[in-house]
């Protein structure tokens, strides 16, 4: 009786370590402006018109301001989001204001460059901005690499680099194979996920070790393989959260140390029972 109050006071203190840390993990995350961010077409052709949608919701307790931002097509040209193409449908506790421009918002060397037109966004309001290029008459076929880049004040900015496709009159893009394959085993790896991981913990409990096993073995590969398909979005994540809460690879090792200190003491105290037992019987 005394070890398995032991074990449960272990498991107890364990868990709640482990829901700290995600805590100081998430707490963080969920107070920050978050955007999304798309295109109106999948490719182009060339003289077509097109745009760059951004949406960004402030989940912050104060107000964030978007003084600028600007879409880079290389080989095609640059284009800055026009507020006066922001319109009152648009925005959602969010007005159009004067708001400062700054050089290099997060580094040593702050310059203040003025003021200009741009978007404040209240704590729980979001705000649509567009950002609209055109595609020239001699754009030749292939991929155009771009950036687009918005600073948000008091925020971290938006940072966003990929490719857009321009195919000819009458041609359209492949078939993506490899792009849909690795679509379908990531949303496999989550479906596994989602079923194993309740049927694992219901076999360690009903104590079947080697259906568990597997259970354990295909969990590990569903994880590897939504890290292998999801790693964009991971790498992102991982930015954010050291931005945010710099120190919390400091919580997992600690998570790390106390649950193999748990379970090397569990197994310790196995063997001393065992040994005990042996005793007795002899």
């Amino acid at each position: 009786m005394v070890v398995c109050g032991h074990e449960h006071i272990l498991r107890r203190k364990a868990g709640v370590l482990s829901a700290l840390c995600l805590l100081l993990f998430l707490v963080p995350a969920v107070s920050a402006a978050g955007a999304h961010y798309e295109f109106d077409k999948s490719y182009y052709r060339p003289g077509d018109f097109g745009y760059f949608l951004v949406e960004v919701s402030n989940n912050r307790p104060e107000s964030v301001d978007i003084p600028e931002a600007a879409l880079n097509i290389t080989g095609i040209g640059t284009f800055a989001w026009d507020p006066s193409t922001t319109n009152a449908s648009d925005l959602h506790s969010a007005s159009m204001v004067m708001t400062s421009r700054w050089s290099g918002y997060y580094g040593t060397n702050d310059t203040y460059l003025g003021q200009t037109l741009g978007c404040r966004i209240e704590s729980g309001g979001s705000a649509t901005f567009y950002v609209y290029f055109k595609i020239p008459e001699n754009a030749s076929k292939g991929e155009y690499s771009y950036r687009f880049y918005m600073p948000i004040i008091t925020d971290i900015p938006v940072d966003v680099q990929g490719a857009i496709a321009v195919y000819p009159q009458g041609e359209v893009p492949p078939p993506d194979v490899v792009g849909d394959a690795l679509s379908l085993l990531g949303t496999a790896g989550l479906l596994l996920l989602l079923v194993l991981s309740p049927v694992y913990l219901v076999l360690r409990w009903k104590k079947r070790a080697r259906a568990a096993k597997y259970a354990k073995i295909v969990l590990i590969l569903s994880v590897v393989l939504v890290c292998a398909v999801a790693w964009k979005i991971i790498s992102f994540a991982m930015y954010l959260s050291f931005v945010f809460f710099p120190f919390w690879p400091l919580l997992v090792l600690i998570i790390i140390v106390v649950l193999l200190w748990r379970r090397r003491r569990r197994k310790r105290k196995k063997l001393e029972q065992t040994a005990k037992a042996s005793t007795n019987v002899t």
